[in-house]
C-alpha cells in the first residue's frame, strides 16, 4: 500500500489507563546554617529599609513598598514556596522573574561552574511591617517554617537603571519619549492613581491617560510621554516593575518585484474545504481588489484609514494562506474561506500623543474579535517591534496566551525579521508576541525544496523560560536565492510580488493545518494540529535556536500520512490529577525485528501567571518511557523500569534547579525520536504525569490538562508494519478518513 493510503490513526486514547506511582524525594542539605541565614537577612532587610526611606513619600502609594526576595538556586520547585513564611510575617507575594545567580555558598559537594537559574519573589509590604520583621529577625525560633530564610539568597530593592529595560543612558538628551510602564499590582485603582500622582509631581509635562492602561492578571500597562531627564526619577516608584521604550509596529519587508508578466486575469471560485473557520488579522485589502466569495472583509472602528504599505502586506499574507507559494498563476487551490480583518491603519503610524497610541488596541481588537467569532485557525503576521525579553511578559503575549488556554483555537505568529541584526542585546531573538506557551510561533526557512536552511532574516531563539524552545517550526518564507510568491495589486490588475518574510511562513504553515483540519474535521482538535505540525517537522542538523523543532515538510500530504513500514498514531485526552495516565503503543502482538524508532511529541495548553514570569506556565507535564513490562529497577517494584526518553525527564535524575533551567517540566511542548533493539521492547508505555502551580506555588484546585500525543513507530525490518497495527487494533484504532483524496502543493 502506498504512504499516500496509509493516514494517521486516531483513537489513541481509548489504549489509555491510569497508574499510581509513588514519588517524593529526600530532605535538602540546606545552604546555609539557621544562626547563618538570620545573619545574613538581619543585613540585608536592614539595607532594604534605609533604601526605602530615601524614596519620595509619594513614590510609596499607601505607605508601601516592594522589595525583591532571590531564592537560592536549589530552591525553586513549588513545595519550596515560601508563601507560608511570607504570609506569618505579613508580607505579600505580587509576582516573580527568573534571573541567573551564582549563591555564595550551594550547600552541596558537586558546584557548578556556571551560575544557575532561580526565581526573584517580588514582595509587597508596609513599611511598618518591614520595620517589625527585623526587629523580629533575632527571636526566630529554628522550626520548619522559619528555616525557610535558609533558601533565601539576596533581599533587595531594583533600582532605576535594573528596573529599565535597555541602557537608561542611550536616550539621554531626548524629549517626548513614548514609554511603556508595568506597574505591580497594576490593576489596582490605588497603584495606577498613586503612579499619576507621583508623576504630576515630577514634571507636568509628562503626559499619561488613564483610559490607555490595560491590565492583564496583576500587572498594569501604561504608556507615558516623557522627557529622558526624568526617566530615573520615574523608576523610583516603588511598584514600578519595568519600563522601557515602547516598541513600534514591527516594519514590514518591502514589496521586492512585481512580476508584471504573469498577471492573475481570473481567480478559482470554489476552495477545497468549506469546513473551516480561518481568520487573517492584518492589514487590509485593497479596495480596488475584487474580492471572491471564499474572501469575507471586516474593518475594526477606530483604526484610521489603511495605508499602502499596510494593504500590500495584508494582501500579501492572506495570498500566502490561500494559494501558499504560487509557482505558476495556473495552479491556484484556494484552501478555504478565509475571513481578513483590518486592524492596522495610519493611527498606528508614529505615535506622538497619548490619543495616538494604539498597539494595546490591536491585540485587544483580536482578542475581542475571536471571543465573538470563535475561529479554529487565526494567523498573525504582524506586532510589536520587540524582541523577547527573558524577565517580563508582554501584554500582547499575556492576552493571546490566556485566549487559547480557554479555547481550541491555532494562533500561527510570525518570529519576526530580525534574525540578522546583532545577537548582542539578543536583538535577532524572537520578536513578541511570538514567545507564547500556547501560540505556534513560525519562522522562515531560506528554500522550499529539501536543501534548506534558516532565512537569515527570520528571527532565532530561545524563548522565555518556559516556553524555550522558538519559534515551534519554520516554513519557507523566501529568500533571495528563492522569492516567495503572492499576489498583488498594481494597476488595478492582480500579479504576482515576490516577497520573503516570516509573514508569509506563519500563513503558509496555517494553510498546512488547514489541509489537516479540512480532511479530518471534529476527529482532530486544533490543539491537535499543532502537535501534528511539530511532530512531523525535521530538524536536519540545525539547532532548536535556528529552527525550533524543525521545518514543516514542504510537501502538505506529509503530514497526514504513513509509510508502509512504520505507523502514526494520535492520543487525545486529558492527564488525571493525582496518578499517571498511561499511553501504551499500538504494537502488542507485534513482532518487531532489528532496530526500532520511535518518535514522539506531546502538546498540552496552560493558564498563565503574566505576574510570575518565574513561574508563567500555571500546567505542566513529566513524561518517562517504560520500554520493557518485564524489566524492573528492582524486584519488588511495582511498574516497569523507566528509560530516559526526553531529555531532563524523570528518569535521567535531573535537579529540579536543572531542569527549571534548561526548559523542562513547565512546557508545554516535548518532542524527541529515540532508536530502540527491538529485544529490548516488549509492550512499551509513556508514563505522563501532571503538574500544577499557582503563584509559583502548589495549585489548591487542581483540574485535568488537555493534551494530544503523536506517536510514530518505524521499522524497515516489518515492510507491512502499518497493516499489521490497523489489523491488530480493529475496532479500537481507527485510521483518519480523509473527506476526499487532494493533491495540492504548498
Amino acid at each position: 500500500m502506498a504512504r499516500d493510503s496509509n493516514f494517521l490513526i486516531g483513537s489513541g486514547e481509548k489504549l489509555i489507563s491510569q497508574a499510581v506511582i509513588k514519588s517524593g524525594g529526600g530532605p535538602k542539605n540546606r545552604p546555609y546554617s539557621f544562626q547563618e541565614a538570620k545573619e545574613r537577612i538581619f543585613g540585608q532587610l536592614e539595607r532594604v529599609i534605609n533604601n526605602i526611606a530615601e524614596l519620595p513619600e509619594i513614590a510609596k502609594p499607601n505607605d508601601e513598598a516592594i522589595i525583591s526576595v532571590t531564592l537560592h538556586p536549589r530552591y525553586v520547585s513549588k513545595s519550596d514556596h515560601p508563601q507560608n513564611f511570607f504570609e506569618a510575617q505579613n508580607l505579600i507575594a505580587v509576582g516573580s522573574k527568573p534571573k541567573h545567580v551564582k549563591p555564595d555558598n550551594w550547600g552541596t559537594k558537586k558546584v557548578p561552574d556556571d551560575e544557575s537559574l532561580t526565581d526573584i519573589y517580588y514582595i509587597k509590604s508596609s513599611i511598618f511591617n518591614l520595620e517589625n520583621f527585623l526587629n523580629n529577625i533575632g527571636d526566630l525560633t529554628e522550626n520548619e517554617l522559619n528555616k525557610t530564610i535558609c533558601y533565601f539568597e539576596q533581599l533587595d530593592i531594583d533600582s532605576s537603571t535594573e528596573k529599565f529595560q535597555g541602557d537608561i543612558t542611550d536616550y539621554e538628551d531626548e524629549e517626548n519619549i513614548l514609554i511603556e510602564c508595568v506597574l505591580h499590582n497594576g490593576a489596582s485603582e490605588i497603584v495606577l492613581a498613586g503612579f499619576f500622582n507621583y508623576l504630576a509631581t515630577l514634571d507636568d509635562s509628562i503626559k499619561y491617560n488613564f483610559g490607555k492602561a490595560r491590565s492583564v492578571g496583576q500587572l498594569g500597562f501604561v504608556p507615558i510621554i516623557t522627557d529622558a531627564k526624568n526617566l530615573d526619577s520615574i523608576g523610583k516608584f516603588s511598584f514600578l516593575r519595568a519600563f522601557r521604550k515602547m516598541p513600534d509596529l514591527r516594519p514590514f519587508r518591502p514589496s521586492l518585484t512585481r512580476d508584471m508578466n504573469d498577471c492573475i486575469y481570473e481567480l478559482p471560485t470554489s476552495v477545497l474545504f468549506d469546513n473551516i473557520r480561518a481568520v487573517v488579522f492584518d492589514g487590509g485589502l485593497p479596495d480596488s481588489f475584487d474580492l471572491p466569495d471564499y474572501i469575507n472583509y471586516e474593518e475594526m472602528d477606530g483604526i484610521g484609514q489603511p495605508t499602502d504599505d499596510f494593504l500590500q502586506h495584508g494582501l500579501a499574507v492572506t495570498s500566502a494562506y490561500l494559494f501558499g507559494h504560487i509557482n505558476s498563476s495556473d495552479s491556484l487551490s484556494p484552501i478555504s474561506n478565509v475571513t481578513h480583518v483590518r486592524v492596522l491603519g495610519e493611527k498606528h503610524l508614529n505615535p506622538v500623543t497619548m490619543d495616538d497610541i494604539n498597539l494595546y488596541d490591536v491585540v485587544d481588537n483580536i482578542v475581542d474579535y475571536m471571543e465573538r467569532e470563535q475561529p479554529d485557525l487565526v494567523n498573525i503576521s504582524l506586532g510589536p517591534n520587540c524582541s523577547v525579553d527573558d524577565n517580563e511578559v508582554t501584554y500582547w503575549t499575556a492576552k493571546l496566551d490566556g485566549y487559547v488556554a480557554e479555547n481550541d483555537v491555532l494562533i500561527t505568529v510570525a518570529a519576526g525579521n530580525n534574525g540578522d541584526c546583532s545577537s548582542l542585546g539578543s536583538l535577532n531573538r524572537i520578536q513578541i508576541p511570538s514567545d507564547g506557551v500556547n501560540i505556534l510561533s513560525v519562522g522562515a526557512a531560506n528554500s522550499s525544496n529539501g536543501v534548506w536552511e534558516r532565512a537569515s532574516y527570520s528571527a532565532m531563539g530561545p524563548g522565555r523560560n518556559p516556553g524555550v524552545i522558538k519559534p515551534d517550526i519554520i516554513a519557507f518564507g523566501g529568500s533571495n536565492q528563492e522569492f516567495f510568491k503572492v499576489l498583488d495589486l498594481y494597476n488595478g490588475n492582480l500579479v504576482l510580488n515576490k516577497q520573503q518574510g516570516t509573514s508569509f511562513a506563519a500563513p503558509l504553515v496555517m494553510r498546512h493545518a488547514a489541509f489537516i483540519k479540512g480532511n479530518f474535521g471534529t476527529n482532530v482538535s486544533n490543539m491537535a494540529l499543532k502537535a501534528i505540525l511539530i511532530h512531523q517537522s525535521e530538524m536536519n542538523s540545525f539547532t532548536h535556536q535556528e529552527v525550533g523543532w524543525g521545518k514543516c515538510h514542504d510537501d502538505i500530504n506529509y503530514a497526514v500520512t504513513c509509510n508502509d513500514d512504520e505507523v502514526t498514531v494520535i492520543y487525545q485526552d486529558v492527564l488525571a490529577v493525582g496518578s499517571f495516565t498511561r499511553l501504551p503503543l499500538p504494537i502488542k502482538d507485534i513482532k518487531l525485528q532489528g532496530r526500532v524508532s520511535i518518535k514522539s511529541t506531546i502538546v498540552s495548553k496552560t493558564d498563565v501567571d503574566p505576574e510570575y514570569a518565574a513561574a508563567y506556565t500555571k500546567k505542566g507535564f513529566e513524561a518517562v518511557f517504560r520500554p520493557h513490562d518485564d524489566s524492573f529497577s528492582e524486584e519488588n517494584s511495582e511498574h516497569p523500569k523507566a528509560k530516559s526518553f526526553f531529555p531532563n525527564d524523570k528518569a535521567s535524575r535531573t535537579s529540579e534547579h536543572t531542569m527549571k533551567s534548561q526548559g523542562a517540566k513547565w512546557e508545554c511542548v516535548r518532542k524527541a525520536e529515540v532508536r530502540f533493539m527491538a529485544t529490548s521492547l516488549s509492550n512499551p508505555v509513556f508514563d505522563l504525569t501532571s503538574h500544577h502551580r499557582d503563584k509559583g506555588q502548589d495549585e489548591s484546585d487542581k483540574q485535568p490538562i488537555e493534551f494530544v500525543c503523536v506517536i510514530t513507530i518505524k521499522c524497515e525490518s516489518v515492510s507491512d508494519l502499518y497493516n499489521e497495527v490497523v489489523r491488530n487494533y480493529r475496532g479500537i484504532l481507527n485510521p483518519l478518513t480523509p473527506q476526499q483524496t487532494i493533491q495540492i502543493s504548498i
